[in-house]
Formats: C-alpha cells, sequence, structure tokens
C-alpha cells in the first residue's frame, strides 16, 4: 500500500471517529470534515493528474518536484484507488451533512456513494483472486494492491453501517421480514458466484473441464445455491412473520388484560364510591327522617289531642288545618323515604298470613275522614269469591291500596270513590288479584297516562301547583306492585274519571280456601230496608246483605224510604232493620230517624246508621234518637254483620263491639303501669297524654341510663322507650334487660317509640330484644295497638 493512500484510509478512519461521536461539538465537527476533506482532495488531484498526465505524490514533499510527469510515479493513487477514496470521502462529507436543506436525502445518496466506493474495492479483490490483475490496473498505470482493496470495502461497510437508522443499513438491521431477507441473502449473493467463480476457473485450469462445461457448472450450482437460499429465507420470513404475529398477540393479549385489570379496578373503586354515597345518603336520609319526625310528633299529637276538647268552630277549623297540613308533610317525607329505598335497592317483601279484605278494609278507613271532608263516597267492594286468607306483605299492599286511593281523593271534587277488589285467576302455587281504584275525578289524557308513573311527574304541571304532592306515590306504587308478582296501569277520560288497575299475586292457604264471612242463612228470612242516595254504596249494600239471606230493599232518599216504611207496615211484612245513610240530599239520615220516630212509634224497625265521617256531637244525638248501631263508612264486613246479628236479636259475632260504641266510646283496656323513657320534652309530654287518655299509670326516665335504674327499683308492666338518647340509647338498654332477664326468668314488654323510620330499623329493635315497634310521629290508635300487641306477645308491623 503506498504511502498516499494508506494517509486517505487513515483520514478517512480518523473522521468517521469523529463523526461517531454523541454529542458531536464544533471543533470535533471542523475536525471530521477535514479529515474527509483531505482524501477527497487528494484523490481528485491524483485523478487530475492522471487525465492531465501529470504525477503527485508524496516523495516530493521534501523536494521541489509536487508534480511529477513520469506516468508511473510510484507514490501515486491508483485511478481505481484514487476514484474509491473519493466516492468514500464525498459519502462521510454528505452523511454528516448539517444543513437543513442537504440533510433530507443525503444519507442515502452517502450510502450509495459508500456502496460504490466499497464496490471499487470488491472488484480489486475480485480481481486478485481469479489471478486477474488487469482487472485492477488502468492501460499502463500501477494497480490497486491486494489490501488496499479490502481497506476500500471494510470502510464502504463501515459507512453504511454507522448510520443504522436510515438507507441501506436501515433494510438489513430491520427486524421485519424485508431485514430477515437481506441478511439471508447479502451472504449469499456476495460470497456464492465469488467462491463458485474461483471454484470453476481453478477446476478449468487445472484441465477437469472445459471452459463450457465450467459455465454451465458455474451457472447450475449458483441456481441450486440462490435456489436453497430462497427457500431458507422464505421459510425464516414465515418463522418471523409467525413469531410477529404471536408476539402481536400476545401484547394484544396483554394489553387487553391490563385494560381489563385496569377496567376491573376502576369498577372496583366506583363501586366503593358508589357504596360510600349511598351510605352517606342513608345515613343523610336516616337523620333528615329522625329530625323532621321528632318536631312532627309534637306537632300532631298535640294537635289531636287538642282536637279532642271542647274547642269553638274557629279553633277546631285552624287545628284542624294544622293537622292536615302536618300530615301532608309527613307523607311527602314518607314518600322520599319509600322511593330512596326502593331505588337503593333496600326493600324487601314479608311473607307473612293475614286476611286480605280487612286488609283493604282498614286502609280505606284510615282515609274515611279525609274522603268525608271533600264530601265524597268512599266503598269498597269485594267480589264472594274473593279469597280472605293469603300469605304476602299486607303492609306494602296496603300502602299501595292507600297511595292510590289517596291520590283519588284528591282529584276528585265530587261524587264517589271505589276499591273493588276481585280473583283474577289462579293456579296451584297462588292467586292473582286484581284491586281496581275508580274515581269520578278530573281524568287524564291519553298521551299523559304513560308519564304519572314516572318519577316526580304529575298528569299535567299545573297540578303539581294546585293538588300539590311529590309525585313519587304512583312510581312507587308500580315498583312495589311489580315486586308483588303483578303489573299496574290506568284507564281515563277527561271529565269522567279515572281506574286504576294493579295485580298482585298472593299464596292461599290451602286451609283457608274462599268462603264466606258468614253462612248464608246469618240474616235469612230479615226484612231489610237500604237507605242510600249514593247507588254503588245501595248495589255493594244490597249485595252483601243478599249473601247472607237478607231480604233487602233499596231507595235513595229519605222521602221513599218513609213510603216503604208505611207500605210494608199496612202490608202486614213491616221491615225488621234499616240502614241508612246520614248525609243525602233534601232529608238527611238524622231527619229520617226523626220522622220515623215521630210519626211511625209502633215501628218495630231498628235503625243501624252509616256516616262518611263522624262529627262532634253525633254520638248524643244517635243515642238520643234511639239508634242501635252507628258505623262508619266505608263498612267493615265483619262489623256490618255483627251489626245486623245484633239489632236483629240473632246475637253477634263478637268481633266487634256493636250499639253505638262507634260514634266515640272506647272499651277501656285494663289499665298498666308503663315505664316511659324518652329524652324529647315535647315527646314526653305527647305520650304522657296519650297513655292519660289510654287509662295508664306511668314513670318517666330521661335515657336509658336511667330506664335501667327506675326498673331495679320498681316492677312495671311495660317499657316504651325511644332508641336515640344520651348516655344510653334504647337498644342497649334493651339488651342489658334482656341479658338481666336470664338470671331473674321474667319477660319485660318493650315497645320502641323513635323518629327512625328506614329501612332495617324496626328489625333491628326486634333483633335488640323489643316486643313491638311504632314510629313517630304517633297517634292514640297506633299507640294502644303496639302496647296491646306487646302485652300479648304479638310484634304488630309498625311504618
Amino acid at each position: 500500500m503506498k504511502v498516499t493512500t494508506a494517509s486517505a484510509l487513515l483520514l478517512m478512519g480518523i473522521s468517521m471517529l469523529v463523526f461517531r461521536r454523541d454529542p458531536i461539538f464544533p471543533t470535533t465537527l471542523y475536525l471530521g470534515r477535514a479529515a474527509a476533506w483531505s482524501p477527497l482532495m487528494l484523490a481528485l488531484l491524483t485523478l487530475t493528474g492522471y487525465a492531465l498526465s501529470f504525477g503527485f505524490g508524496m516523495s516530493g514533499l521534501g523536494t521541489h518536484h509536487w508534480f511529477a510527469t513520469a506516468p508511473h510515479h510510484s507514490e501515486r493513487m491508483s485511478p481505481p484507488t484514487s476514484l474509491g477514496v473519493a466516492l468514500l470521502s464525498a459519502a462521510l462529507l454528505l452523511q454528516n451533512a448539517t444543513k437543513s436543506a442537504t440533510r433530507v436525502r443525503a444519507p442515502r445518496v452517502a450510502q450509495a456513494l459508500a456502496v460504490a466506493g466499497g464496490s471499487i474495492g470488491l472488484v480489486g479483490g475480485v480481481g486478485y483472486i481469479y489471478s486477474a490483475v488487469s482487472s485492477v490496473k488502468t492501460r499502463s498505470f500501477t494497480g490497486m494492491a491486494l489490501h488496499t482493496a479490502f481497506a476500500l470495502a471494510i470502510a464502504a461497510v463501515g459507512i453504511v453501517c454507522s448510520r443504522p437508522q436510515s438507507g441501506l443499513a436501515e433494510l438489513v438491521l430491520s427486524r421485519g421480514p424485508g431485514g430477515a431477507m437481506a441478511r439471508r441473502l447479502f451472504p449469499t449473493a456476495l460470497g456464492a458466484p465469488l467462491l463458485l467463480g474461483w471454484l470453476g476457473l481453478t477446476g478449468e485450469r487445472a484441465g477437469y473441464y472445459g471452459p463450457e462445461v465450467g459455465v454451465g457448472l458455474f451457472v447450475i450450482v449458483l441456481l441450486i445455491v440462490f435456489t436453497e437460499t430462497i427457500v431458507s429465507a422464505a421459510t425464516a420470513i414465515d418463522t418471523t412473520d409467525q413469531a410477529r404475529r404471536n408476539a402481536e398477540r400476545t401484547t394484544a393479549l396483554q394489553m387487553e388484560v391490563k385494560e381489563r385489570i385496569r377496567a376491573e379496578e376502576q369498577m372496583r373503586l366506583a363501586k366503593e364510591a358508589a357504596e360510600v354515597a349511598n351510605r352517606a345518603k342513608s345515613e343523610f336520609l336516616a337523620n333528615m327522617s329522625h329530625e323532621i319526625r321528632t318536631p312532627l310528633n309534637g306537632v300532631i299529637g298535640m294537635t289531636d289531642l287538642t282536637l279532642d276538647t271542647y274547642l269553638t268552630a274557629e279553633q277546631r277549623g285552624n287545628l284542624e288545618t294544622i293537622k292536615l297540613s302536618a300530615n301532608s308533610l309527613l307523607r311527602v317525607i314518607n314518600d322520599i323515604l319509600d322511593y330512596s329505598k326502593i331505588e337503593a335497592g333496600k326493600v324487601e317483601l314479608e311473607t307473612i298470613t293475614f286476611n286480605l279484605v280487612e286488609c283493604a278494609e282498614e286502609a280505606l278507613k284510615t282515609l274515611a275522614s279525609q274522603a268525608d271532608d271533600r264530601g265524597l263516597e268512599l266503598t269498597c267492594d269485594f267480589v264472594p269469591n274473593l279469597p280472605e286468607v293469603v300469605e304476602g306483605d299486607p303492609g306494602r299492599l296496603r300502602q299501595v291500596i292507600l297511595n292510590l286511593v289517596n291520590n283519588a281523593i284528591k282529584f276528585t271534587h265530587r261524587g264517589e270513590v271505589v276499591l273493588k277488589a276481585e280473583l283474577e285467576s289462579e293456579d296451584p302455587s297462588a292467586s292473582v288479584v286484581r284491586f281496581t281504584v275508580s274515581d269520578t275525578g278530573i281524568g287524564i289524557t291519553p298521551e299523559k297516562q304513560a308519564a304519572v308513573f314516572s318519577p316526580f311527574t304529575q298528569a299535567d304541571s299545573s297540578t303539581t301547583r294546585e293538588y300539590g304532592g311529590t309525585g313519587l306515590g304512583l312510581t312507587i306504587s308500580g315498583r312495589l306492585v311489580a315486586m308483588m308478582g303483578g303489573r299496574i296501569w290506568v284507564e281515563s277520560e277527561i271529565g269522567k274519571g279515572t281506574k286504576f288497575h294493579f295485580t298482585a299475586r298472593l299464596k292461599v292457604l290451602n286451609e283457608h280456601k274462599p268462603k264466606v264471612l258468614a253462612p248464608t242463612a246469618s240474616l235469612g228470612g230479615l226484612r231489610v230496608l237500604a237507605v242510600d242516595d249514593n247507588r254503588t254504596n245501595l248495589r255493594i249494600l244490597q249485595g252483601t246483605l243478599m249473601r247472607w239471606g237478607a231480604e233487602t230493599m233499596c231507595v235513595q232518599s229519605g222521602g221513599e224510604a218513609l213510603s216503604q216504611l208505611e207500605s210494608a207496615r199496612e202490608g202486614g211484612r213491616p221491615y225488621q232493620v234499616m240502614l241508612t245513610d246520614v248525609h243525602m240530599p233534601g232529608m238527611d239520615g238524622f231527619g229520617l230517624v226523626e220522622q220515623i220516630r215521630g210519626s211511625l212509634v209502633s215501628s218495630p224497625v231498628s235503625i243501624v246508621m252509616l256516616t262518611s265521617g263522624g262529627h262532634w256531637g253525633d254520638r248524643d244525638r244517635a243515642r238520643g234518637l234511639g239508634i242501635q248501631a252507628y258505623l262508619q263508612k266505608p263498612v267493615r264486613r265483619r262489623e256490618l254483620l255483627s251489626a245486623m246479628m245484633t239489632v236483629s236479636g240473632r246475637g253477634h259475632t263478637g268481633s266487634l263491639p256493636v250499639g253505638v260504641a262507634q260514634t266515640g266510646t272506647r272499651p277501656q283496656p285494663k289499665s298498666l303501669h308503663i315505664l316511659l323513657a324518652e329524652d324529647n320534652p315535647v315527646n314526653q309530654a305527647v305520650a304522657t297524654r296519650l297513655l292519660e287518655k289510654l287509662g295508664h299509670s306511668f314513670a318517666l326516665a330521661q335515657n336509658g341510663k336511667e330506664a335501667l335504674s327506675l326498673l331495679s327499683m320498681h316492677p312495671f308492666d311495660l317499657l316504651l322507650i325511644d332508641i336515640q338518647m344520651p348516655e344510653m340509647d334504647g337498644l342497649t338498654a334493651t339488651r342489658r334487660i334482656r341479658e338481666q332477664e336470664q338470671s331473674t326468668r321474667i319477660h319485660l314488654p318493650i315497645v320502641a317509640m323513635t323518629a327512625h323510620a328506614m329501612n332495617g330499623d324496626r328489625e333491628l329493635c326486634l333483633e335488640a330484644g323489643m316486643d313491638g315497634y311504632i314510629s313517630k310521629p304517633i297517634n292514640l290508635q297506633r299507640l294502644e295497638d303496639a302496647i296491646s300487641g306487646a302485652i300479648r306477645g304479638v310484634n304488630p308491623k309498625g311504618r
């Protein structure tokens, strides 16, 4: 290798080393460029000298003859070497260009120049391998040395590989199918022709075969080698591609697993957040219920107690307005609590045995006064084949009936509201009972009928202002009906009224298959006159009495009644019992009785009076007129039968007192000595006044701790205890009492009287050992029922 060639290759190596540094500083950048420009200029000068027949070599550096004209100057690079050095130096400069306009395509051009320069070295090496030195000489000039040829090829490879992110290097080093094929084919494409050519030439020179055979063998073997290489490359590509697909599938699965894990984690966090929010909402609702019910208990309780005293008309009207407003607020609270419990899925139906007819009648009884205040007739109609004793949740069934009937009363200005129950279908396991609540109210337009079951919605936005309410009653009813295995729907006509239908699936006990309340001959032969201006009431009364065997005549006015009584008396078949309504146009019930007693004194007719609502003084007036029974509508069948049996002299069922007991007298229960544990002064006053009216004596404790102390010193018949109290709450006190009773063997009836009315509160009280539960606000009837139920060892269902 000549000095000029070695110097050029050394400078190119320095340039490559400098350009490989990262980061590259300005000084080293200039050094790298200078190292690349020097061999380029040297090679270009040498090629120019060959072209113009002058010489340039390293031997002249120490003399005045830098340029020599001899064509065989010993220090000059050969023309192929000069061209290769020029191409490689230019490649180095282009590959490391810094101007943006040049850097776009410079790497690819640089690699093309590098490949060209390396090819010159490769040609030189091939010439030596095939002993064809002429292939590396140009005319009479000196040729390329073998090690120079290899140096040029290696330098070209180094330049190409110095930028692996672009061009040929990017393709060869790629992990894709193209890179795999390039790495397979390049060695074969470069090495196989060289090796096979050398072997063929060697065999030809040794005389094994002639040139024609050598060329044929070369081509055949070359085809075989390339075919095998292509097959191998294709197999490698398939393998690589399969590995890539597997990797992609694995990556996708990993991503899916990660995504699922992330989604599950988000779901878990969302669930925890929802549970926290739900607990917070439940706690808020419980606190709201307690804080509102506590003062309402005082408002409603004291109002009831005051209404039971002698008042002026103005005072009574004001107090009734207060009571109405308080009850409206209580209904709003109950609706909101029920809706929140249903939405949270915390409502569970009970399965207990109850009397279906009495459950419906009790629900209507609570609304009788409200219907009477609006001048409406409230009646119930039960078909004969209706099962009476069933299994289900009477509390929730009663709630649906109350919602629908209350809604009917609210939207009806005149006429009537009727509850009808009939058997829709039955199978061996259960019966489907259909309830229909019909009214003669304002009606609902067809386009609004579907919306009435949506929450916070009424038939028209204006009704929210005119009639009030939360719009939750029908929504709650629909959800409860669905839980009872039924459905709910509405039929309505504007100006004529509305019918709400719902069904409930109830289990009928075999020993309580449908049966009538009394034998059909209970009133056999009894002649009865029914007087009522409402045709629906007359139809129901006539059907019921005739099923009991009574001969019943119905009239719609007092004048018609007097005529019928006179005609029957003259015909020798007088009526034995007369049932008359109080409120009738023209001559009311009391006026009719006064005329009967005044003009038909000798008439043996016994009188049962029916009223939609008892009024002050009606009791004394009824007694004065000799009325044997005074019943409030809607009349329970058991009450009616008991009254009819008694006034007709055939005895009575013993289930209810008759006579004028319904005018306001109350059978006095046994007087009890009761311990009341209550910390709120208003609630103390309400409870003590109610206990006094019930004829019970009492002692007062401010909390559970005081209650335990009093129980240890004095005997009591019953403990009436609040839940939320300072120092010791009602649940803790109850548990302490039950623990002490394990040694004394004496059971003290305990009734919870609390403003806690959320789902599960009643169950919590019973689990603590209580015998009864009543939620605030309380009234006289509910308190009496709770006390008597606990004394009998029964847990009455409270709200």
